[in-house]
């Protein structure tokens, strides 16, 4: 691996400090964990593919890898956008089979790591799922008419996740996390060039 830099991005540290704002508990340090696990992951993959890694770029949800050359295949590259997803599920399932079903902190692991899992693996752009679409979406038309159709089914599938996330938050009082997740994908999606 080649790797030339990491770097953090400023929505990272303003997200975090606001989940940690939020949440005085130490739960959130369980969903780093989940994340920390995630995004590792996908780093395996793409060192697995013998990929040149040139930066690393740590977002609020997720990592952004650049690669020296865009040399992976079309398949190659979906099995890097669902290795984080993979990885939490199969957390999620180990820890479920040999955990103590009273241990909060276990169950919450199992929880964060089971949420990143599905949240992941959603096909909204830039998530994982999002990705692969992508990234199958190529093998059948042009890389741009791709992002074009990435895009459009990503801020339609953005509609029912907002409802979603404003019922969770009105039934609760206080979880507005998925909210803020919606409102950064569509954030992300609406100043992406395409």
């Amino acid at each position: 691996m080649c790797m030339r830099k990491i770097k953090i991005h400023p929505s990272f540290i303003i997200v975090w400090l606001l989940f940690l704002l939020s949440d005085k508990s130490t739960y959130i340090l369980y969903l780093f964990l989940a994340a920390s696990i995630h995004e590792i992951a996908h780093i395996a993959a793409f060192i697995s593919f013998n990929a040149q890694i040139k930066e690393i770029n740590i977002l609020p949800f997720g990592i952004g890898v650049k690669l020296q050359s865009a040399a992976l295949s079309y398949k190659r590259e979906i099995l890097a956008a669902l290795a984080g997803p993979s990885a939490n599920g199969l957390i999620a399932v180990l820890f479920s089979l040999i955990s103590d079903k009273y241990a909060a902190g276990l169950q919450f692991f199992i929880v964060c790591n089971t949420a990143l899992a599905l949240i992941n693996l959603l096909p909204i752009y830039p998530l994982d799922g999002g990705r692969a679409m992508y990234f199958l979406i190529c093998n059948i038309e042009n890389p741009l008419t791709a992002k074009r159709i990435s895009l459009w089914s990503s801020l339609i599938l953005l509609l029912p996740l907002f409802a979603v996330s404003i019922w969770i938050l009105w039934a609760t009082g206080y979880n507005f996390s998925l909210l803020l997740i919606v409102f950064y994908l569509l954030f992300y999606l609406l100043c992406k060039k395409y």
